[in-house]
């Protein structure tokens, strides 16, 4: 999938091990490469076990964002959606969940879920225009804040709509 919107052109595809220097620099900073280095490793060897579809949106030859599907019978969840901070607002996280939806739609789910930090309205409205309501709340010592908001969205026959 590609697309263009206010004069950046991007590519959804598949993530690869190749990816990590890339990823590490524009979306995990604070991770060591050896870390994204290993996560993608594990990611690339759940896709193997369809349990994981991890995608990267490219940018000039170069990953700049990312998400990760994991398939989990009816419910799939899509999570470490992030966006390199220049390349937001430009549709890039909206086709990264449209494509997601798509390949958990393929795979027989039914619904998609995601957590979000119940603080982060940026992030809230997003997912709210992509149809997602909230499902339910989980307290985690992982997340700063400490509360984390369960959204979750229907996915039927119907298609995302790229807004």
């Amino acid at each position: 999938m590609s697309a263009k919107t206010t004069s950046i052109t991007y590519a959804i595809r598949p993530a690869t091990l190749g990816d990590a220097p890339a990823l590490q620099r524009h979306c995990f900073s604070t991770q060591s490469l050896e870390e994204v280095t290993d996560y993608l490793r594990w990611c690339l060897r759940q896709r193997a076990q369809r349990r994981v579809f991890r995608l990267v949106a490219e940018v000039g030859g170069e990953a700049v964002a990312n998400a990760q599907l994991t398939l989990r019978g009816p419910v799939a969840e899509i999570g470490s959606l992030v966006v390199a901070e220049a390349y937001r607002g430009h549709g890039i996280g909206t086709a990264l969940i449209t494509t997601l939806t798509d390949i958990a739609r393929q795979h027989g789910a039914q619904s998609l879920e995601m957590g979000v930090q119940a603080h982060d309205e940026r992030v809230l409205a997003l997912y709210t225009r992509l149809g997602f309501v909230p499902h339910h709340r989980v307290e985690s010592r992982l997340v700063p804040g400490g509360r984390v908001l369960y959204l979750r969205r229907a996915i039927g026959g119907d298609e995302l709509q790229q807004q």
